[in-house]
């Protein structure tokens, strides 16, 4: 009964929203991984972010099975506004124009797109809507490896900072 209570009162264009929002934002996160990858040099940094890539790539994958549930029409303009920005930050990210610095602010961007997601999974666990158990989604999972690439990227986040904030050799 609280669960039918649940599901009909669900504003599905909301969430339909939400979901189209968090893809974009994972398809800015894949590029910005994608040129931090081609930039550094770093071995045990660029094993870190294929594996990040990959497990972007993988909850996207996710995301889109659980948007089919709640079809909405995106308007091109936002489609265009999610590539521009994405766009714009791998000029601010790029390491041959910020340095260091710049190769710190992307991986933070990063690390406040992982929070994100696992907001938006633990939100899509508090819902409980019938459609999504259809999918077989196991969001406990899909928070337990949010969480888990936060940890990662978080002390890349760190180290990358002390570097960039300690290093006055570079552009900031």
């Amino acid at each position: 009964m609280l669960n039918q209570l649940r599901e009909s009162n669900l504003n599905k264009n909301a969430i339909a929203t939400y979901l189209s929002d968090h893809r974009g934002g994972a398809a800015a996160a894949v590029r910005i991984v994608e040129r931090l990858l081609a930039q550094t040099e770093n071995a045990s940094f660029k094993h870190c972010l294929e594996r990040l890539l990959e497990q972007i790539k993988n909850d996207i994958e996710v995301l889109e099975r659980i948007a089919k549930l709640f079809p909405t029409h995106t308007s091109w303009f936002k489609r265009f506004l999610g590539w521009f920005a994405g766009s714009l930050s791998g000029v601010k990210f790029h390491k041959s124009i910020a340095g260091r610095f710049g190769e710190f602010e992307a991986i933070e961007f990063i690390s406040l797109g992982i929070l994100g997601k696992r907001a938006l999974w633990r939100l899509l666990k508090e819902l409980q809507f019938e459609e999504l158990k259809t999918l077989v989604v196991d969001l406990d999972c899909l928070i337990e490896s949010a969480q888990a690439q936060f940890d990662e990227v978080e002390a890349w986040r760190l180290t990358l900072g002390e570097t960039a904030m300690r290093n006055n050799s570079e552009r900031s």
